[in-house]
């Protein structure tokens, strides 16, 4: 799992879209629960298809 540097956003509405994860080339698909994420802060902003993890 590979995060976004601090202030680096990523576009939800393409999966095809180049973001900061090292698997290049490859379509990645799973889920990000609470394990995962009960350190970080996320804001999830629909009107935009935007997604921040702090």
């Amino acid at each position: 799992v590979s995060f976004l540097a601090e202030g680096q956003k990523t576009n939800l509405e393409s999966q095809y879209e180049r973001t900061g994860s090292r698997i290049g080339g490859k379509r990645v698909v799973g889920l990000i629960g609470y394990d995962l994420l009960k350190d970080f802060v996320v804001t999830l902003d629909y009107r935009y298809g935007k997604l921040h993890i702090a």
